[in-house]
């Protein structure tokens, strides 16, 4: 079922177990640690700091180092955000497949973790974390749960800077095969993109890249005059908002119009405009 970068893919993995062999510490020996009790109090205490610290004593991957990390990542900690990104879903994003129906059979199942791990990624890269901008290039050299595009692909591979012995030779592969597919107008277009580009919005381009393929309007409904849509279960009228659980997302959106044949809405804080109509795909306006 798996072709190409396996061989890399299985390369990187053995060293990623090895590099993360180093940051195994047992939760049992805190007590005995003064420092380590010091984090694990402050952690506790809620400090995001000490928890992605406390986290890195943990096997990575583990229930105890995923509990910690996540809750330093939650509070917007960007080492964090980066660990939660890269550390255990690259693979899933830089492996190719022999087919489409092969590669949604595999991934339906990582598919709610793919997206958090996205979704992280998204703000991590912001922030300037080189792993986690190399995570959105393969994301979208590959269309893992967003359209593929090799030039904005392109663009965070030339973005991804300081990553990690690993983060370092998924991007020279990447680099390589992106450079073999892509023009030259497309390769100046990416490097544009690169110069171009002012953090701040990435996490709000990739919450909309997941979302709005998810859109679904069952059904459109009057009521004393008043029409209403049925978006994701949800009922809403003009000018209100509501929140949806898309793909175990909740997603606030607001309501401008809806009429016989079609409702208007945006994703807040967004203001930008997404027309839905039944049994059809949601489009910007």
């Amino acid at each position: 079922m798996l072709r190409k970068p396996l061989n890399l893919c299985v390369w990187l993995r053995v060293l990623a177990l090895a590099l993360s062999c180093a940051a195994i510490f047992p939760l049992q020996l805190a007590a005995e640690v003064p420092e380590l009790a010091k984090t694990k109090a402050a952690a506790e205490a809620g400090s995001a700091e000490a928890q992605y610290a406390f986290a890195r004593a943990f096997d990575v991957g583990g229930t105890d180092w995923a509990k910690w990390m996540g809750l330093a990542a939650a509070q917007g900690y960007g080492p964090a955000e980066d660990e939660m990104a890269w550390t255990t879903n690259w693979p899933e994003f830089l492996t190719e497949y022999a087919d489409a129906k092969s590669a949604a059979s595999y991934l339906k199942s990582k598919a709610p973790k793919m997206r958090q791990a996205l979704l992280y990624a998204s703000l991590a890269a912001d922030k300037g974390f080189g792993r986690s901008r190399l995570l959105l290039a393969c994301a979208y050299a590959r269309g893992r749960l967003v359209a593929p595009d090799r030039v904005e692909a392109y663009k965070w591979v030339k973005l991804a800077q300081r990553t990690d012995a690993i983060g370092e030779t998924v991007c020279a592969s990447l680099r390589q095969e992106l450079l073999k597919t892509l023009s030259l107008a497309e390769v100046k277009a990416g490097e544009l993109r690169a110069a171009q580009f002012r953090p701040g919005g990435t996490a709000s381009q990739i919450r909309t890249a997941l979302v709005v393929p998810k859109l679904k309007l069952a059904g459109l409904a009057s009521s004393d005059g008043v029409f209403v849509a049925i978006l994701n279960g949800t009922k809403l009228t003009a000018g209100s908002e509501a929140q949806l659980k898309i793909e175990g997302l909740l997603v606030p959106v607001r309501c401008l119009s809806v009429d016989a044949k079609e409702a208007v809405i945006s994703l807040l804080p967004s203001t930008g405009k997404i027309l839905i109509r039944p049994g059809q795909a949601a489009v910007f306006l």
